[in-house]
């Protein structure tokens, strides 16, 4: 008898020697607030095409909540960030790290950090490998369960140049990976610069 939700492979493994992949990130990403996001459309089991923001009521009018951006300084921005397969009793399932750098250390860094410390969150990142397509360059971590501090730390002295890194870490997902994309590249920017808060 087969397992329940057993998942077959269903196509070649192959390098694509026309678009071969290559590491790194954007300096720029996004994260919003888990329970901002009233619902996510899946296209298929690693596809999003579309994502619902929660509303609040500001005086008379209904706002939508938003993705922030996130900024990061250097050559390798996000280091650190990646997915890693967690064998489990049942099945495996996926542990999935992004680590962020705060450039700051103030009284507004401080808030920020204690938000981090206590949320759960949903980020998107901007892969610099993106498919001729353009289906891999918006990936989602937190998607199914949300991102959580595991680390935070800050030194006075060390190469850091004294910024917060905060590691937020989903555990357990049962997906290796979820992308954020519609129909194209154009259409899915759109769709995203949508998703966007207006930073000040």
């Amino acid at each position: 008898m087969s397992n329940l939700c057993q998942n077959l492979i269903k196509s070649c493994i192959a390098p694509n020697c026309s678009d071969p992949i290559y590491t790194g990130m954007n300096q720029t990403g996004y994260i919003t607030n888990f329970d901002d996001i009233a619902s996510m459309t899946w296209a298929d089991a690693n596809t999003v095409s579309g994502i619902t923001m929660k509303t609040e009521t500001v005086g008379n009018d209904a706002v939508s909540k938003c993705f922030y951006s996130v900024q990061q300084l250097g050559n390798e921005p996000f280091t650190g960030t990646q997915t890693e397969m967690s064998e489990g009793t049942y099945g495996n399932k996926f542990n999935k790290t992004v680590v962020i750098a705060i450039p700051d250390n103030s009284p507004a860094a401080g808030a920020m950090v204690d938000s981090l410390a206590n949320g759960k969150f949903v980020f998107i990142g901007q892969n610099d490998y993106k498919k001729s397509d353009g289906s891999a360059k918006y990936e989602l971590y937190g998607a199914k369960k949300g991102l959580k501090a595991t680390s935070i730390v800050r030194e006075a002295y060390g190469d850091n140049d004294g910024m917060w890194i905060v590691t937020l870490q989903e555990t357990n997902s049962p997906i290796s990976s979820a992308f954020f994309y519609l129909t194209d590249e154009a259409t899915t920017d759109t769709a995203l610069n949508g998703l966007l808060c207006e930073c000040e």
